[in-house]
């Protein structure tokens, strides 16, 4: 039997975590409001950088939402960042999005949040595009007032 105070699950490592990503539709049809699961955050995560890239293979206008299932903005990291044929386009972060803590109530299961892009506008569906980077998270930092 378990005698004491209870804690929640915690991280066996402490110190930043770096997850890159790759994702490319590879011949997958990809259009507007189409979602893209790049990364698993665990609870008690400080985000701490986001650095991403993406490109789509047809000429006209298209953009990119990025964020985390279950919080309040899908476009939470980034909002709208414009992406072409032309030129690999660089994912700028929304001013004051970083460092982001990643927080679930105790009864939340599975305990832990999707890093997800959505192709927010994308004139004609298509098979090519590409979205890669890193996301880097710090586990252990005090939660209290989070």
């Amino acid at each position: 039997a378990l005698v004491g105070t209870t804690r929640n699950v915690e991280a066996n490592v402490t110190g930043a975590t770096v997850v890159p990503f790759l994702w490319t539709a590879a011949g997958h049809t990809v259009s507007a409001s189409s979602i893209v699961f790049l990364a698993k955050i665990p609870h008690g995560a400080h985000v701490t950088r986001f650095d991403a890239v993406g490109w789509v293979g047809n000429a006209d206008n298209s953009t990119i939402d990025v964020g985390f299932t279950g919080e309040a903005s899908l476009d939470y990291l980034v909002d709208g960042a414009a992406v072409s044929a032309t030129a690999t386009a660089v994912l700028t972060v929304r001013t004051g999005a970083l460092p982001h803590f990643i927080s679930l109530s105790d009864d939340t299961q599975p305990r832990f949040r999707y890093l997800q892009a959505k192709w927010a506008s994308l004139g004609t569906a298509t098979t090519t595009a590409i979205i890669a980077g890193v996301i880097e998270y710090v586990m252990g930092k005090p939660t209290i007032g989070r």
